[in-house]
């Protein structure tokens, strides 16, 4: 065999092994899952207090990016509206799972609060990758995701 086809074949083989192997990243963008932490009722407060404090910023900035682009008669128009909606209903959410839990809601209380909004920052990842967005609301996103893999490990499941 040339050096060439076995080059081929070991990057073959690579790729193969690559796209088997499951997805163990834990970050902010990963589909894996962190390992659980004990339930704090005073700590997963604070970070969604926080959180919703980020998610109002991250709302403000992608409607501040609106204001800087002409999305007439082009494809972005459509991701635009899409990011404006989810980013206040993410607002909206993160407010009503801090209010719930400085309420006294515990973690079976507010699951499916958590699920809801995890659900609505997963549509946000998809919607960031299609679009180009100004440093200023990359930051903003980047704190708000700093501080939902702040509070994921409280809601993850030990398996």
């Amino acid at each position: 065999m040339t050096l060439v086809r076995r080059l081929w074949v070991i990057g073959f083989a690579v790729v193969v092994a690559c796209a088997g192997s499951p997805d163990t990243d834990s970050g902010p963008y990963g589909v894996g899952s962190p390992a659980p932490i004990p339930w704090d009722q005073a700590k997963v407060t604070g970070i969604a207090e926080e959180l919703s404090i980020a998610a109002n910023a991250w709302w403000q900035a992608v409607r501040d990016e609106g204001d800087d682009q002409d999305f007439v008669g082009s494809g972005d128009a459509t991701i635009y509206d899409s990011m404006m909606r989810e980013s206040r209903v993410l607002f909206e959410q993160s407010e009503g799972l801090a209010g719930n839990l400085k309420g006294g809601k515990g973690r079976a209380e507010t699951l499916d609060m958590y699920r809801s909004l995890k659900e609505i920052r997963d549509d946000m990842i998809e919607d960031q990758e299609r679009s180009f967005l100004e440093d200023p609301t990359i930051a903003a996103w980047k704190k708000f995701a700093d501080l939902f893999a702040q509070i994921t490990p409280y809601y993850t499941d030990a398996k």
